[in-house]
């Protein structure tokens, strides 16, 4: 008696004719080369059972075909797992069962299939349950209060607004102890990473040097440069570089901290402002 090799296979919203050797995604062709359709055919074959690489080898590579067969097999099913949208990790369709083979795992659907791999009866898909209401949080006693609460929080967020909050100086503590003047205002900043403060201080010969000292105070050091600093313009949120321009030509600089070779960023002053604070 003749055995009758199956041609049709139904799964998901997948239809494989294998006569003609095409996959359908809900009526759609999916494009997929001959041998990871050669894999699924032999899969399909066999749902729920394990089938060894030899196995498959043995049904797409004969033994006197010379050919890469481990590298040939992994490529064939990573390319079918795409056209199916199928992962390794999480599995819908093809099991992969590490050193022994792959394994079909997902129900086959016989039923109202046509030979275009268009399902002409598709059921429709089951409504999702209706959602349950969610219990009532708000109850005619609990409604004021939440009004109340309301109306609390956001005259807490206009007082905020609109008198915010005075901040009153305990201590000054005094952190350098040069006698030259220092600038903080403008386009120059006064800049720290939390361990120290980082200013410009104007010396001899009409220059502005770039000088740093401890948060706790104490004696001042020179960060030195090969020119001379029009201004500090700010620290980056990480506290690793600071952000320095020249004015003639005004460009402007990164410098790295502790210690470095400043690198030059672009002309214009505001020149990656947005990376500093």
């Amino acid at each position: 008696m003749a055995v009758t090799v199956k041609q049709e296979f139904r799964f998901g919203p997948f239809f494989l004719d294998v006569h003609s050797g095409e996959l359908y995604r809900e009526g759609s062709k999916v494009k997929v080369q001959p041998q990871p359709i050669q894999v699924l055919t032999i899969l399909l074959e066999h749902p729920g059972e394990l089938l060894t690489r030899d196995e498959i080898r043995s049904r797409i590579w004969p033994s006197d075909t010379f050919v890469d067969f481990e590298n040939g097999l992994n490529t064939a099913v990573r390319k079918l797992r795409q056209a199916l949208g199928d992962e390794s990790d999480i599995p819908k369709y093809i099991e992969t069962l590490p050193r022994r083979g792959y394994r079909f795992i997902a129900r086959l659907d016989d039923e109202n299939q046509d030979v275009n791999g268009i399902n002409e009866n598709i059921l429709p898909s089951p409504e999702p349950p209706a959602p349950v209401p969610p219990k009532r949080l708000v109850t005619r006693v609990g409604l004021p209060f939440v009004l109340l609460l309301v109306i609390a929080i956001l005259a807490k967020l206009t007082y905020r607004e609109f008198f915010p909050v005075t901040v009153h100086t305990l201590k000054v503590r005094k952190l350098t102890h040069t006698r030259f003047q220092k600038t903080f205002e403008g386009p120059c900043f006064l800049a720290t990473d939390g361990s120290r403060v980082h200013f410009q201080e104007h010396r001899a010969s009409d220059k502005w040097y770039l000088s740093q000292v401890s948060t706790a105070g104490g004696d001042s050091s020179d960060i030195v440069l090969p020119w001379t600093l029009g201004c500090l313009s700010g620290i980056s949120h990480s506290g690793s570089e600071l952000l320095g321009t020249t004015c003639c030509p005004q460009m402007a600089w990164t410098i790295p901290l502790p210690a470095g070779a400043p690198r030059y960023l672009a002309r214009g002053a505001e020149a990656k402002r947005d990376r500093y604070s």
